[in-house]
């Protein structure tokens, strides 16, 4: 987070409080990471609900997207764009922030319950392979 957040200062030298999609794809390349505008576009109308320009909370989880999942895989963009805490895995509050996101209509209740049912770590969070699992689940 650290790395993200000193890229996102270097970015803003007019202090804005978002950047765009043109700082976005310098800063994939500056860490090694070539992506379109168009490939932007669509993790942003995807995981932060299509803004033009992302603040630094989210620019910081835009990089953890690109760093962590493979562009071509959206299970792997929608499992980094819910693990807020960049920690591999998804927590309750987790969940509860990208069910919305995704257009599933479940009650907090809901969510609650499904996480339950589908937390598979001893430290009491969802790992990856079981997020997918829940994804597709719903999908049906």
């Amino acid at each position: 987070r650290t790395l993200y957040m000193n890229l996102f200062q270097n970015l803003n030298k007019t202090k804005e409080p978002k950047i765009s999609i043109n700082q976005l794809q310098f800063a994939a390349a500056r860490l090694g990471i070539n992506i379109t505008q168009e490939q932007i576009t669509s993790i942003i109308n995807t995981c932060f609900k299509a803004q033009q320009q992302l603040n630094d909370e989210d620019f910081c989880q835009f990089l953890y997207i690109l760093d962590n999942a493979k562009l071509d895989d959206p299970k792997a963009i929608l499992f980094c764009a819910a693990d807020l805490d960049f920690s591999g895995t998804i927590d309750l509050l987790e969940l509860k922030i990208i069910i919305p996101k995704l257009a599933f209509k479940f009650s907090p209740q809901d969510i609650e319950f499904l996480f339950n049912k589908c937390k598979d770590r001893d430290d009491g969070t969802m790992s990856y392979e079981m997020f997918t699992e829940l994804i597709d689940q719903l999908r049906e």
